[in-house]
């Protein structure tokens, strides 16, 4: 090789070096107050953060290797007018196309994730909707029908930012396992974040973002009302009766024990419910189970006939929060045909979804005194204790394991909201204008009271 080839050679490399480099890590380029932002090649994405980096790396170095013309080449975005623009090396064949560094506008959405959608299923449209937590929502991945969107939701169950990069919305579980930082590295624009949690403000996660003004969640799925999606853990639904209007059973029959208490978080709680019901069980029979509990209910159909040998059911929550009344008031009260005895939310919150006078709320009473004298006065007599039932000739409860009940309509009340904001200002604006303080709207919801009737409780 003589020595102009040695100095071409030489001067390509380091042209190439430049660019490449250059090219690796985030700039900013004038076009319209735009800027243009690196991500990395599709690699499959693990936890460990050197993975990616290092193969990246690997695959600069094998570039560097061998002189190449640099090549761009832009292509117009349908979804909002944005472009993508993609570098290659002349010498480099398709089949190392997937090594290939992609740069993407600022305003980049979904366009492969679409194309591919409409290729599949010829006019309609797919939406991607993905979880992204630790538990298991026992709700099978696939694509659901919503006809009303004329479009389907595409649900996967997913910690990968290989999907996180092709969805169009995010569920984050309040104990789900992610970084703000990577969030922001890999978000397309338009992707819309969910805050999701079935517990009471006072078990759930806590979020310190590093820009709560800008990395925060976009819309809120809880059991609460006020959530942007509801997912109550039950309901009661009128004009579809559990029995017939001329079913006039005695629901007192057969039932030989008072009271029944079932609890596992026998401490961290917002007021002292075990001790609540160690003073109870003073002045009248209560049967306790599970860990706070001195009886064993066995986890199958034989702590189901234990349950129902019962008159009355303690749905006592472990939080005072708005909304938050769970199984223990649909599933092991109403599953098992007993008259809850409640306390957590208001009576009011009860009310809006709790069948017709079905439930006791501890705030009726003075004192724990008036309380079981009422409770004694219903097991005395029939006739009282069964008005207590009458709401089953008119309409019926369920309550929702996990959320494999409500969740596919959710998914499809989704859909219809980010279509609504398919136009990429009104996501920006909604982005920008709308956000969700999780940490704010959560300790406004909880009441926290030393006692129900006295100090001592």
């Amino acid at each position: 090789m003589n020595s102009n080839n040695v100095r071409y050679t030489a001067i390509v490399a380091t042209i190439t070096f430049f660019l490449l480099t250059c090219l690796y890590y985030t700039k900013e380029f004038g076009e319209g107050g735009q800027y243009i932002r690196l991500v990395p090649p599709p690699v499959t994405f693990n936890r460990k953060k050197t993975t990616a980096s290092q193969n990246h790396s690997s695959k600069v170095r094998q570039w560097l290797q061998k002189p190449a013309e640099i090549s761009f080449n832009q292509t117009e975005n349908k979804y909002g007018g944005s472009t993508q623009t993609k570098f290659s090396l002349s010498e480099q064949s398709k089949s190392d196309a997937a090594d290939r560094i992609v740069y993407y506008k600022a305003n980049e959405s979904f366009a492969d994730t679409e194309s591919a959608a409409q290729s599949n299923h010829g006019s309609t449209c797919v939406k991607q909707i993905q979880f992204w937590g630790k538990i298991n929502l026992k709700l099978a991945g696939g694509e659901y029908d919503c006809p009303a969107e004329n479009c389907k939701a595409r649900f996967v169950q997913s910690q990968s930012y290989e999907k996180f990069q092709t969805s169009h919305i995010v569920i984050l579980h309040h104990k789900g396992s992610w970084t703000w930082e990577e969030l922001e590295r890999y978000r397309p624009t338009g992707q819309m974040w969910i805050y999701m949690t079935k517990e009471s403000p006072l078990h759930s996660r806590k979020f310190k973002s590093p820009d709560p003004e800008r990395l925060t969640f976009n819309w809120t799925l809880t059991y609460r009302s006020d959530s942007d999606f509801v997912i109550p853990y039950g309901r009661y639904t009128e004009d579809i009766p559990e029995v017939p209007a001329d079913d006039n059973r005695n629901w007192a029959t057969g039932k030989t024990r008072l009271i029944a208490w079932m609890a596992s978080n026998c401490g961290v709680t917002s007021w002292g419910r075990t001790k609540f019901v160690n003073s109870l069980k003073k002045l009248i029979e209560v049967d306790t189970y599970g860990a706070c509990g001195t009886l064993k209910c066995p986890r199958n159909e034989k702590c189901d006939e234990i349950l129902s040998s019962h008159k009355f059911y303690l749905a006592l929550e472990n939080s005072q929060c708005e909304d938050y009344i769970t199984e223990k008031f649909w599933r092991n009260a109403f599953g098992h045909h007993l008259v809850p005895i409640v306390y957590g939310t208001t009576r009011e919150d009860y009310e809006k979804v709790a069948p017709p006078h079905s439930f006791i709320h501890l705030s009726d009473f003075s004192n724990m005194t008036s309380l079981v004298d009422y409770i004694k006065y219903l097991d005395k007599n029939d006739t009282a204790y069964n008005e207590y039932f009458q709401w089953k000739k008119k309409g019926s409860t369920e309550w929702f394991r996990e959320v494999e009940g409500p969740m596919k309509s959710i998914l499809c009340d989704m859909i219809r909201r980010l279509k609504e904001l398919d136009n990429l200002e009104q996501v920006r604006a909604r982005r920008n204008n709308m956000m969700v303080n999780v940490n704010s709207w959560k300790s406004s919801a909880c009441n926290r009271r030393q006692s129900i009737w006295s100090s001592k409780l």
